[in-house]
């Protein structure tokens, strides 16, 4: 258990690093070609085989997008899971000894 939550407290710590202007222009160029991709099947409406090839490739796109935003977000809220978790342990123990103190 222990491994498991120093994974995902690096992992989680590695996304924030990400965070910066270079991995939100990563997100924005991403999300740009996904619109691209679905203004060009618009762009066809009487070649409907060049359309639905344009839908495809956007359903991927968006898919893989959507699938690596959601994936950091679910890795930082495990994090602040275990966060929450471990204050919550500090708390009873302190509890505990202040307890034993007073007695």
């Amino acid at each position: 258990m222990q491994a498991e939550w120093a994974r995902i407290q690096d992992l989680a710590d590695r996304f924030d690093r990400l965070g910066t202007a270079g991995f939100e222009e990563v997100l924005i160029t991403m999300k740009d070609k996904v619109d691209a991709e679905i203004t060009e099947a618009t762009s066809c409406p009487l070649e409907p085989e060049r359309q639905r090839i344009h839908v495809i490739r956007w359903n991927a796109m968006r898919e893989l997008l959507d699938g690596a935003i959601n994936y950091v977000d679910q890795v930082k809220r495990q994090r602040d899971e275990i966060n929450l978790q471990q204050l919550e342990y500090v708390r009873d123990l302190d509890r505990g000894f202040n307890r034993v103190m007073e007695d």
